[in-house]
Parts: C-alpha cells; structure tokens; sequence
C-alpha cells in the first residue's frame, strides 16, 4: 500500500448531500442541525441548544471533540464508539488512531470546520488488530461555547458502521487506524477550506515493465 493526495470534496449546504447518507443517524443529525441553524438566524449553533432527547436513539453512535490548541480531543463517546475502538478514548487525541503519515492532514480537517467553519462528511475505513475492519460512515458539525463571530470550540459527530468484514464485533479487538476513503466538506454559509487535500491508502501499482 502506498499513499497518494486526494483532493477533498465540497457540497453547498446540507440538501446538496440528501441523497448520500447511508445511515439514519447522521441523515438524523443533518436535519436536526439545519433546524438548529435556523433557531440561531443562521449562525452556528451554541452547544447547550444541542438537545441529546432529540436524537436519543442515534447516541450509542455519538462522538463529541473539542478542539483546542490545535488538537481534537475526545469528550464524549458513545457506547457502539467504544465497543468498536476496544475502550473508552474520552480524554484522548484522535490522533491516537491516525497512522503517521496522516496526522497532519486529519488534524487540519478538524481545525478547519471551527476555524471556517462548516460541516464534514466522511467515509473511513477502520482497521482492528484482528486484521478485520469496518468500513463506517460520519457526519460531524460544528457547536460554539458563547454567541459571536469567533471559531467554533466542538464538533459533534454521529459514526455509524456500514459494514464490519469481521464475523463478530469483539470489543476485545480493539481499533488500530482509520482510513479515509472520502471527505466532503459542507458549506454552512461560510464558506470550505481552499485547496484542502487527503492522504489516502491505495494498493501499489506494479512497475512497469520495460520495452525491448
């Protein structure tokens, strides 16, 4: 396997992506979210607006992080989150289960949807020491601590699995890596990063043989 730059995609405002979502949960979050927009006038949402009775059947797949100091720190988990991670990481850096060579990029992701800020959709692939992995889809969006014009300080994302190759979901075999296979970021009236690229994993083409 080799890594090789991916641009990330841009959808303007949640309709634009209607079609895409898999999963109830984050199609669930994105609707909340839009009527929570729109009780704020269209500014992003304060985090104590988000009611969790709202979405109370979606939590077990529910992640929230602040993002401070440039780094995205697990603050809440839900419980299908931790048995598929193996424990709970509330406290931790979500770069704990980026491989090297993507930190970077993972890091910039987040930093962007506060900064800008916006929405993101992505498809990621996790892999278990079991060798096994899942392949799930996430919806995150952005919550500030007090009205104004600053940078958000959380966001909070639904991940839900779309499909486990493993035969049981062991919470014994806990979470090596993600992968990012796809990163849409959404437009929430202010705009997406410029420019922003990924670090995918893809298998190694062959060389090419010489000709005679």
């Amino acid at each position: 396997m080799v890594w090789v730059p991916q641009p990330a995609e841009r959808a303007d405002g949640f309709p634009a992506l209607s079609g895409r979502f898999r999963t109830r949960s984050c199609a669930a979050l994105a609707d909340l979210y839009q009527e929570l927009m729109a009780q704020a006038d269209g500014a992003i949402p304060l985090r104590r607006t988000l009611d969790p009775a709202r979405v109370k059947r979606f939590l077990s797949n529910a992640v929230l992080f602040h993002i401070v100091e440039g780094d995205a720190i697990f603050r809440i988990v839900g419980q299908n989150v931790v048995n598929r991670f193996g424990y709970n990481p509330t406290g931790q850096s979500y770069t704990a289960f980026v491989e090297p060579e993507r930190r970077e990029a993972a890091l910039a992701a987040f930093n962007a949807c506060v900064a800008q800020p916006c929405a993101m959709y992505v498809d990621i692939l996790q892999r278990f020491r079991s060798g096994g992995a899942a392949e799930c889809e996430v919806l995150g969006v952005p919550f500030r601590d007090a009205p104004g014009d600053g940078p958000a300080s959380h966001l909070f994302f639904f991940d839900q699995v779309l499909s486990d190759d493993r035969a049981t979901a062991d919470p014994e075999d806990g979470l090596v890596s993600a992968h990012i296979r796809a990163r849409c970021f959404i437009d929430l009236g202010f705009g997406t990063p410029e420019g922003f690229t990924d670090l995918v994993q893809v298998d190694e083409e062959p060389p090419t043989s010489a000709q005679s």
